[in-house]
């Protein structure tokens, strides 16, 4: 299936099915990862897949109130998540000042 095609089968799910294919796309890459890279992804299709999640967390954040990203007894490390972190703060461009200044003003510590 080629990228369009990917592109108008999920266009074409509610709410519910969208939710029970990512899902499935988590625990397929979660299982991937197990033994070595993931699936040979392209990089660009893993940046893509964060930026609109983040976009996502931030729209639930900001309507649900104090949310996290990972439900209690995730399978991600701590290891993982401290690298996600500082990869996301560098590819915004933000130091870990700015995120202490910024949780201060919002309320969102």
């Amino acid at each position: 299936m080629c990228r369009s095609e990917a592109a108008q089968a999920l266009a074409g799910l509610d709410g519910a099915q969208l939710s029970d294919a990512l899902q499935a796309l988590a625990s397929r890459l979660e299982d991937s990862v197990a033994g070595g890279p993931a699936l040979g992804l392209r990089f660009e299709a893993v940046q893509a897949m964060f930026s609109a999640l983040c976009a996502v967390y931030g729209a639930d954040a900001e309507r649900l109130g104090r949310v996290t990203p990972l439900a209690p007894g995730e399978r991600s490390n701590s290891t993982n998540v401290l690298i996600a972190t500082t990869g996301l703060l560098r590819g915004a461009n933000l130091e870990l000042f700015e995120l202490g200044m910024w949780q201060s003003w919002s309320g969102m510590k």
